[in-house]
């Protein structure tokens, strides 16, 4: 808990000095990110495992419309008898972003702190269609290497019932290469946005994962807490930072890599 602390703290503060930055203020640059915190609980075989994430991004905007660099970390702890497991991902997208939507390539490195047998190296493309004012599709695939050689693809959407509400759904899969390891998961979500001036939303989802090797599948709910800097576009609402701001829709889950280096039971 205490180093997923201070990640969360030193980006907290690396956003807010970026943001005030006369450098980044001037000319076509503009400067967005996010800090999230959640809690989920997995319903595993021989009992509940509960995941504390801490995770945030940091977006430099370019040109608009135009160019994207992003920064991105995360830090996932499972607690789950006998012992618990640090998963940790850092890496980048390079994307193009216009009012049609994004696109882009991210790459990540994962790594289990505890115990862990190596490092995972993910690389894939990435996109979303921002087709109507209240619905955004999504696509993403590719490959992870290293430690297991798999490959991902996922599939979503984003409706707007209202500017400050998201609801999300999210499909899932990833497979081993070299084995029968397989993992397929839906989980819907609902984000809102209680008030524009105060950039904090709150979240809750439920997902259904099916794991090859696990004899039961997975229920997971989670709630998550979020604060957004800049990308608030011409509103400030929550559909608008979400198509404005930092990309959350870029990597490899974390979820997937984790599942397929679980072993059988």
């Amino acid at each position: 808990m205490h180093l997923r602390t201070v990640w969360l703290s030193a980006t907290l503060a690396c956003v807010a000095a970026l943001s005030s930055s006369p450098v980044l203020a001037a000319g076509d640059f503009e400067f967005s990110g996010r800090a999230q915190a959640d809690y989920s609980n997995i319903d595993t075989p021989g009992g509940a495992t509960n995941v504390w994430s801490g995770s945030g991004a940091a977006n430099l905007m370019i040109t608009d419309p135009g160019l994207n660099v992003q920064f991105n970390f995360l830090n996932d702890s499972y607690n789950a008898a006998p012992k618990n497991q640090d998963y940790w991902g850092y890496g980048g997208d390079l994307y193009w972003r216009d009012y049609a939507g994004a696109f882009g390539a991210n790459i990540t490195v994962h790594a289990l702190a505890n115990g862990g047998s190596g490092d995972d190296l993910s690389y894939g493309l990435f996109g979303e269609a921002y087709l109507l004012r209240q619905l955004t599709l999504r696509l993403k695939a590719g490959h992870v290497s290293n430690n297991i050689d798999a490959n991902y693809a996922d599939a979503g959407m984003v409706g707007y019932p209202s500017d400050n509400l998201a609801l999300s759904l999210d499909l899932d899969y990833g497979k081993l290469q070299h084995g029968s390891k397989e993992l397929r998961e839906a989980a819907f979500a609902a984000e809102y946005l209680p008030v524009q001036q105060v950039p904090i939303s709150v979240s809750i989802g439920y997902g259904f994962a099916d794991l090859s090797q696990l004899n039961k599948n997975m229920n997971i709910l989670s709630v998550g807490l979020k604060v957004y800097f800049g990308g608030q576009g011409k509103t400030g609402s929550l559909r608008d930072r979400q198509r404005n701001g930092a990309v959350s829709w870029d990597g490899a889950p974390s979820n997937t890599i984790v599942g397929l280096q679980l072993p059988p039971q």
